[in-house]
């Protein structure tokens, strides 16, 4: 696992890049090629693909058994850790009570932020299918690969700069009036436990409060700009056509195929990441991936 390490500044460089730690990598991989069709002009191949790999961390180093691999502002960020896939999404969450409910302020119904990171999710997905088909007709070929990916998770850039910005769907969905949180609870002070909280809205119910709630609650906890990264994408698709031999006989070349080629031209995200990141976009060129900037506002 390579990463950026804090070294002595009499050394004259206080960072340095270096190689720590030890993983475990298992997977599987599985490619079935086949022709449903072939006629003396039409011919129909495809191949199929499933792939599945999980890797995971043995070791971290001997004073640690977490660690940043990459984390922008020193919160949510790409880390490697024990015991775990690599790699994961750590950041700040929601305070959970033991039935796994949100935990809210009684006097605001403000969301309680976790004290410190947690896990948010895996960059990895869990498998990969895959497919390149391709259909010949008399010289005429029409080709396509795409691949579908699921069970893993990114951070929005995109969606925390609509937050900033106040254009988030939730605020438009929910009014100005604030909303009771789901699935959340608060500490009765009576009884010392956990109630569910059926009344208590964000904000303290008024306007000026739930602008506060977004700006300085909502947009600070790293859990909610972590997104389904399913996705489905065609990677290419290709209208070709071979010209035939007699028409080359004075030309000197033997084939010619002339043709048009579309990269990604479509695309089916999950159904809460619609609107926002291309989850395979990444921050940087480094290990970030599961990190999107986002675009800004302009």
């Amino acid at each position: 696992m390579i990463t950026t390490t804090s070294a002595s500044y009499a050394s004259g460089n206080p960072n340095y890049t270096t190689n720590i730690g030890a993983t475990k990598t298992k997977g599987i991989e599985i490619d079935l090629g086949i022709t449903p069709i072939k006629t003396k002009d039409f011919t129909w191949d495809a191949k199929f693909s499933f792939s599945k790999t999980k890797t995971t961390v043995e070791k971290v180093a001997d004073n640690t058994n977490s660690v940043a691999i990459y984390s922008p502002y020193g919160t949510y960020g790409i880390f490697a850790e024990e015991g775990e896939e690599y790699p994961i999404i750590k950041g700040f969450g929601y305070q959970r009570d033991g039935e796994g409910r949100i935990i809210v302020d009684p006097n605001t119904g403000n969301p309680l932020k976790s004290t410190e990171l947690m896990k948010l999710g895996k960059t990895t997905p869990d498998y990969i299918l895959g497919l390149n088909t391709s259909i010949d007709f008399k010289g005429l070929r029409l080709a396509a690969v795409m691949d579908y990916r699921t069970g893993h998770q990114y951070y929005s850039g995109t969606k925390n700069t609509l937050t900033n910005f106040g254009y988030l769907v939730d605020s438009a969905e929910n009014g100005r009036g604030g909303f009771i949180i789901p699935n959340s609870s608060y500490l009765d002070a009576n009884t010392g436990t956990y109630v569910a909280n059926n009344s208590v809205v964000t904000g303290g119910g008024s306007s000026i409060g739930v602008q506060q709630y977004y700006a300085n609650i909502y947009s600070n906890i790293d859990e909610n700009y972590i997104l389904d990264a399913t996705a489905f994408k065609v990677r290419e698709l290709s209208l070709s056509y071979a010209i035939p031999a007699k028409m080359l006989e004075r030309t000197g070349l033997t084939s010619l195929r002339v043709g048009v080629n579309a990269r990604n031209p479509f695309t089916v995200l999950a159904r809460e990441n619609r609107g926002y990141d291309d989850p395979e976009s990444s921050i940087n060129n480094g290990n970030a991936v599961g990190l999107a900037s986002g675009t800004s506002n302009s």
